[in-house]
């Protein structure tokens, strides 16, 4: 007899349905065979109770339905997903593997060690809502950094309240939402900013927060983690500090070192580095990995500088098509020397258009989408700014709800199909692929979010 171990989620989807482990951050999907198998599973029934139910609606006959469910069940248990009600040896394990520096990877593979972030799978097939929600709780912020593609400074006419942002999660949780990244704006700026990360984790999010690190004090650093809080990205663009003052202000980078120490004393055990490659700072990256892997922090992240906001004012600073290719070998240099020891992450808006043949596609609108602090979704975070509401026209979650804009929102359902591309994606043999590379930064250079990407190394189709 088996039993659904606590901590797996099941959601339903049209094709099947998705299994997520909060214990350990994995996702797994079933195809609809798989989901009428665990919907059966409830510490009572044993394999042959559940083929001699599936075979009918399967309508095959009972021995053959045994063979596929008595092979699935095995297949679960090997990966933590059930275990047997009379042998809880393997259930033991996984308990105690749940607080100690490893990840359950399966019985079959070994352990490895907890330094890696939620692994969002790719699923190309249509969910009921997204699996990650980016959520920019304002648009306020202390700094004023030249490339910011939201403009972050002053506080928009209609910025969400406690009690809005409350019942917003609580819909998230209720369409089984697994990931939310708190960002901004600033998001330290705002009073209620412990009381939103502590309702996040109460509702069983995997949580994050996206920080500029200089409002950090040992006090708030204590308070965030005392919510339930594990994970923080913190902003550095540079281990020099010159570099990272050019775009985000003077003092700056000792400002956000001193945050970055109140963090490892409040006892994060996930913190992370995003920053944003530049003319500035390219040729410093390397040297930026090497000294987050000597700071002991597990993860890098290198996102791409958006000609948007003010960041549509300093255009000159943005890599051109060789720079990142430079950059992208350095990177997989880094990766190669240091793998096991840091992760470190570029972002799919380099690596969609500039391999030779592409590999990657953008999961914005397909598993994930962005809410700016006024409640509007957008398809993902890097195309959030006031400026383009008239433009886009993004729906409302306060006024229709995320489900019904995450099936229905013209924009999301545009982001889906590359049909609507135009120029050389519409006849690119490669665009189910990359589907137009980066659409934020497409829109942002050329105002139209159809166009293709404007680093795109695939050569114009002759037709």
């Amino acid at each position: 007899m088996f039993q659904i171990r606590e901590g797996i989620q099941i959601r339903p989807e049209e094709w099947g349905a998705i299994i997520i482990d909060r214990w350990f951050e994995e996702i797994l999907e079933l195809d609809q065979a798989g989901l009428d198998i665990l919907q059966e599973v409830n510490g009572t029934t044993s394999a042959h109770d559940i083929s001699h139910r599936v075979s009918g609606k399967w309508d095959i006959d009972s021995e053959e339905a045994l063979e596929i469910v008595t092979s699935f069940l095995i297949e679960l248990e090997k990966n933590g997903i059930i275990y047997d009600v009379d042998n809880l040896e393997r259930l033991t394990t996984i308990e105690e593997l749940r607080d100690t520096t490893h990840r359950f990877k399966g019985f079959t593979k070994g352990l490895t060690l907890s330094t890696e972030e939620p692994n969002l799978i790719r699923i190309y097939k249509p969910l009921k809502a997204p699996i990650l929600v980016t959520f920019d709780v304002t648009a306020r912020c202390n700094l004023q950094c030249k490339y910011c593609y939201v403009r972050a400074g002053q506080k928009l006419p209609q910025e969400l309240t406690t009690e809005q942002i409350r019942s917003i999660i609580d819909e998230l949780a209720d369409l089984g939402v697994f990931w939310i990244s708190i960002s901004g704006g600033e998001p330290l700026i705002r009073d209620d900013i412990c009381e939103i990360v502590e309702c996040c984790v109460a509702k069983g999010f995997s949580t994050s927060i996206t920080t500029n690190g200089t409002l950090l004090t040992a006090e708030l650093a204590s308070q965030l983690r005392k919510t339930g809080l594990e994970r923080v990205q913190i902003s550095i663009d540079s281990a020099d500090p010159h570099p990272h003052e050019a775009m985000r202000g003077k003092g700056t980078h000792q400002q956000t070192l001193r945050g970055l120490t109140y963090l490892k004393e409040a006892g994060f055990p996930f913190i992370g580095v995003s920053c944003v490659p530049t003319k500035l700072n390219l040729r410093n990256i390397p040297h930026l990995i090497d000294w987050v892997h000597k700071q002991k922090l597990p993860l890098v992240r290198i996102l791409r500088y958006m000609p948007a906001g003010r960041g549509g004012e300093v255009k000159e600073i943005a890599l051109n098509r060789d720079e990142i290719q430079w950059l992208l070998q350095a990177v997989k240099r880094k990766q190669e020397e240091l793998k096991g020891k840091l992760i470190i992450r570029i972002t799919d808006a380099f690596r969609a258009v500039v391999a030779e043949k592409p590999l990657y596609t953008c999961n914005a609108s397909k598993t994930w989408c962005a809410i700016d602090s006024q409640g509007y979704v957008f398809p993902c975070t890097l195309m959030i700014n006031p400026e383009v509401l008239d433009v886009l026209h993004p729906d409302n979650i306060m006024e229709k709800g995320l489900q019904h804009i995450w099936l229905n929102s013209p924009l999301l359902l545009e982001m889906r199909n590359p049909s609507f591309l135009e120029g050389k994606c519409s006849q690119c043999p490669e665009v189910n692929t990359c589907q137009g590379g980066c659409r934020a930064y497409a829109f942002a250079e050329t105002g139209d979010i159809h166009a293709p990407d404007p680093i795109c190394s695939v050569r114009e189709v002759i037709l």
